[in-house]
């Protein structure tokens, strides 16, 4: 974790520690199976960041539904046919 803003003074030692806490409790897994070679494809084909390309190749992977309001993502996930959340097909 950066703890940039607790060094310049924006954020608490406390605030950061409550984070945490509230991170962890919201049961969020970390999914570290993913294709390094796949994603930098996903990357330069629709020309999305690596982090974007990331969400999209687990969504893949995984059969997940994306939310998101990035259009480049969208337009990616439509074109390898992730469904997005709240949108019709």
């Amino acid at each position: 974790m950066r703890l940039t803003n607790e060094r310049r003074g924006r954020i608490t030692a406390q605030q950061v520690a409550e984070t945490l806490a509230d991170c962890a409790a919201l049961g969020i897994a970390t999914d570290h199976s993913y294709d390094e070679a796949l994603v930098l494809g996903l990357a330069r084909e629709h020309a999305l960041s690596v982090d974007a390309a990331a969400y999209l190749e687990v969504a893949s992977r995984r059969g997940l539904p994306l939310a998101t309001l990035d259009q480049r993502l969208s337009g990616a996930a439509g074109a390898v046919g992730v469904p997005m959340i709240g949108r019709q097909r």
